[in-house]
């Protein structure tokens, strides 16, 4: 705790400094104007302040204490700590400009020991209780920050899945919705994939459930070289079955895509010696492109899965279509 006295009185100086260390407060220094309080309190300098409480003579040679307290309330580095003015002058007269000022309080010369240790001592109190209440603030802004991060992580956890770094479910339900909507409000082309691992099962069975999750991944890497816009999107749908979302695609457009994908994935080459349809993992996609008469994205969802048990039942492998999509 450091206390600053500024008074050109010799002996008021003396007299504050002997109650003040009476009363267990070591760190005092006294100067004599304004002009060196201003340099002793480095006004201009960074960092925190180097004085707790700041007592100060109303009238002082060259720039007087009301003026001082302005010019030091005036500086972000003093702005909170308090000043208590000391005069000899009747306080109504200088009361109402003091706090103007900046002033919390006043101490009449000549000193009262009892009178200026609880005022002192008052000051004192409620400087620690502001620094504990900002201290406090502090760490709830803090707290609300970290809180903020926290959530935004868990919202982004809460939409990609663990295992293939993808968008899962949940966070494709949510775009289709967005993309559908929009389609239909802007009279644009929306396409969908749905894409199945064929005979991932007996896939697992042979390697284990650690090849399978690999081959997985592999797979939505595929997914994502595939897709060269930023508003397509790949989403895991669940087991070993994927989404694609191609908003402004048409069906054209999005059995390009496909193609992209089927191969891409046969040319990974990840061996598979339990599928009926070739000696390596392949996909078989079902494509659908929003039509008139569907009225919520669930319908093109459905379209896609047709295309997409057409394609498995013709021998997977392949791209297929809605075989009941009329336009």
């Amino acid at each position: 705790m450091k206390i600053l006295i500024v008074d050109d009185n010799p002996d008021d100086q003396l007299l504050a400094k002997t109650f003040l260390s009476q009363d267990g407060y070591p760190g005092i220094e006294a100067v004599d104007s304004a002009e060196a309080a201003f340099s002793v309190l480095q006004l201009d300098g960074e960092g925190a302040p180097t004085f707790d409480l700041i007592l100060l003579d109303i009238s002082l040679p060259g720039t007087d204490g009301i003026e001082a307290t302005r010019t030091i309330k005036s500086s972000n580095k003093y702005a909170e700590i308090p000043v208590i003015m000391m005069t000899a002058h009747s306080p109504q007269d200088y009361l109402a400009r003091a706090f103007r000022a900046g002033a919390m309080d006043f101490i009449s010369k000549p000193f009262n020991k009892i009178e200026f240790l609880a005022r002192v001592n008052a000051a004192i109190r409620l400087k620690r209780e502001m620094d504990r209440r900002r201290a406090h603030e502090k760490e709830l802004v803090e707290m609300t920050i970290k809180l903020a991060r926290a959530n935004e992580e868990l919202k982004k956890i809460s939409m990609i899945d663990p295992l293939t770094d993808i968008p899962n479910r949940r966070h494709f339900d949510a775009v289709l919705e967005i993309e559908f909507n929009r389609a239909v409000r802007n009279d644009q082309p929306l396409s969908l994939l749905m894409i199945d691992v064929d005979f991932f099962k007996p896939f697992n069975d042979t390697y284990g459930h650690q090849e399978g999750d690999l081959c997985l991944i592999a797979i939505a890497r595929i997914l994502r070289e595939s897709l060269t816009r930023p508003g397509d999107l790949a989403a895991r749908y669940g087991g070993e079955e994927f989404v694609i979302i191609l908003p402004g695609t048409d069906l054209a457009g999005a059995e390009v895509v496909a193609r992209k994908i089927l191969n891409g994935v046969e040319n990974l080459g990840i061996p598979h010696r339990s599928s009926a349809v070739k000696d390596h993992v392949t996909v078989s996609i079902g494509v659908a492109s929003l039509i008139s008469s569907m009225g919520k994205g669930d319908e093109l969802v459905r379209s896609a899965d047709r295309g997409l048990y057409k394609a498995k039942a013709d021998g997977r492998n392949r791209i297929n279509y809605d075989p009941e999509r009329s336009s």
